[in-house]
């Protein structure tokens, strides 16, 4: 296994124009801005202005860089990043020549653990960048900045951190099993994106078909079963983080009915998910004719 994990290491990070326009391009486009940003709040004083006297938090900034990758852009590139992993083996015609040397299992895990790796280390470097750039905003914009680092602000910070950076994590996991299904059925990298892209987009609208089938059978418990999807609690995580309470959803749909559902509940759900797919993943490939 650790072979495997070098060896897709190396073929992930060396293929450098596509982890650098899809993946690299979050921290550098960070440290741009992190340069960008205070040089130019320095240069023009309606920034200067609009800065001063006010609290930058580098907390809420760190915090905030996870909500990225769970946005519909974000995914796209994620989306692009995974269906390039999965999908290039076959147009490039490697598969024939790992596969019947290696166990399929690990192969594919091992594409998962380097992308998840790679992902959550350039999300975590945006983080910082955006993090001191803010410093340097407050600095030549004579704003504060803060909180202070104390043994509770940063107990409170890690624990909210680590919670944003799982909810991305999990988020990135489905989207990338989206894109893998896809491109191990289409063989094609324009496929598993098109796919992906096209189960991102639709995802959301299956609270409009739930609702339909409310009015149709006139039952309001089918609007329940839109809580067992990934983006109800993707969000559900994020309300959390963000406002230490459940998502409202469908508060205007259930009314007095609406669940609480803790983070507890969302966690198990998007991991249900994960390994439900990456399990469908494991068996269709191995089923799978590659030489």
């Amino acid at each position: 296994m650790r072979e495997l994990l070098r060896a897709e290491w190396q073929k992930t990070v060396g293929n450098r124009w596509v982890t650098g326009l899809l993946l690299w391009i979050f921290p550098i486009g960070g440290l741009a801005l992190a340069v960008l940003l205070p040089i130019l709040t320095l240069l023009l004083p309606p920034l200067r202005q609009g800065l001063s006297g006010r609290q930058l938090e580098w907390t809420t900034v760190m915090i905030n860089t996870w909500q990225f990758p769970n946005n519909p852009l974000g995914r796209i590139f994620l989306l692009g990043l995974t269906a390039v992993s999965f999908a290039g083996e076959y147009q490039w015609q490697t598969w024939k020549n790992i596969v019947p040397r290696q166990r399929r299992v690990p192969i594919l895990a091992s594409k998962f653990i380097i992308l998840a790796i790679l992902i959550l280390f350039a999300f975590a470097l945006l983080s910082i960048f955006l993090a001191i750039g803010e410093g340097l905003r407050a600095l030549v914009g004579n704003a504060s900045f803060g909180p202070a680092l104390t043994a509770d602000t940063l107990q409170t910070f890690l624990r909210s951190y680590t919670l944003s950076a799982s909810i991305t994590f999990l988020n990135v996991m489905i989207t990338a099993i989206y894109a893998a299904l896809a491109a191990i059925l289409t063989r094609t990298i324009l496929g598993g994106v098109m796919v992906g892209i096209a189960i991102s987009i639709l995802e959301p609208s299956l609270l409009l078909l739930l609702l339909a089938l409310r009015g149709l059978f006139d039952k309001v418990e089918i609007i329940h079963l839109y809580r067992f999807t990934p983006i109800y609690n993707i969000g559900n995580l994020t309300s959390w983080v963000e406002s230490n309470g459940p998502t409202q959803t469908l508060v205007y749909m259930l009314g007095n009915d609406t669940p609480a559902d803790s983070v507890q509940f969302s966690l198990i759900v998007l991991a249900a998910w994960v390994t439900i797919g990456v399990t469908l993943l494991l068996l269709w490939f191995r089923r799978q004719d590659i030489t």
